[in-house]
């Protein structure tokens, strides 16, 4: 079995990085810190590519005090980080739709969350000129752990090849702070919300499933099976036949 080499993966990611932009005639990244290891991940590899031309924000609405507290000992080590809060703009949307007589169930309210901070993002990289860095990892790329036009939408997808267990051995090798490798995995979309808690299984089980099913039970796999199968629309765009072959 060939073990995973942070150092050398690091090489690989960082020129990945810079020659996505390059080719895309850009001039730097953009990326959103949410104040989990994925995007703390993501922000040292952004920094390190583009040390004068990376722009990173964080963008709480209704956020928890572990983001904020994560965040700030990103800041702490030196890391960029603007804050800027969109509560405003959630509130806003949230008031159009209740006027509609629809009520937003609490995973609709987190995927509009991850929307309205994607739009901010895109527009900051399309005034600058920048590429907007994803945070997703392999294991929510498979399962649909994402929102679609929200956080799972990016110019370059640096953690894409890469297991949960692969992104933290990569915080440790980058140094990511112990509050951020040490939280519970969460998209921060309400209070006490974890992915694992939502998901029913694991990160380590879900890893365990991809390699070998015989190591998960039957019913985990089955919830991990159904949510590949039910997400497929988020990972690719289907589209009609040409007229002429109809």
């Amino acid at each position: 079995m060939i073990l995973f080499n942070s150092k050398k993966y690091e090489a690989h990611l960082l020129a990945y990085i810079k020659r996505e932009v390059i080719k895309a005639s850009a001039q730097g990244v953009v990326i959103g810190v949410s104040g989990g290891v994925d995007s703390s991940v993501v922000l040292k590899l952004a920094k390190k590519a583009f040390p004068n031309s990376y722009s990173a924000f964080f963008l709480p609405i209704e956020s928890c005090a572990s983001d904020y507290k994560c965040v700030d000992d990103l800041v702490n080590q030196n890391l960029l980080i603007e804050e800027i809060d969109l509560k405003n703009i959630f509130d806003s949307f949230m008031l159009s739709i209740k006027k509609e007589n629809t009520i937003l169930t609490r995973i609709q309210q987190g995927n509009l969350k991850a929307r309205i901070r994607n739009s901010f993002l895109f527009t900051t990289a399309n005034i600058k000129n920048y590429l907007v860095l994803g945070t997703s990892n392999f294991s929510e790329y498979y399962l649909g752990y994402f929102t679609k036009f929200g956080d799972g939408s990016a110019d370059i997808y640096p953690l894409i090849r890469l297991f949960k267990s692969q992104v933290y051995d990569m915080a440790n090798h980058l140094t990511v702070p112990s509050s951020v490798v040490e939280r519970a995995p969460s998209a921060g979309l309400w209070q006490s919300q974890t992915d694992e808690k939502e998901m029913g299984f694991s990160y380590a089980e879900f890893e365990n499933f991809f390699k070998d099913k015989a190591r998960v039970s039957d019913k985990k796999s089955y919830l991990m099976e159904k949510m590949n199968v039910l997400s497929e629309h988020k990972r690719q765009v289907i589209f009609p036949e040409w007229p002429n072959k109809v």
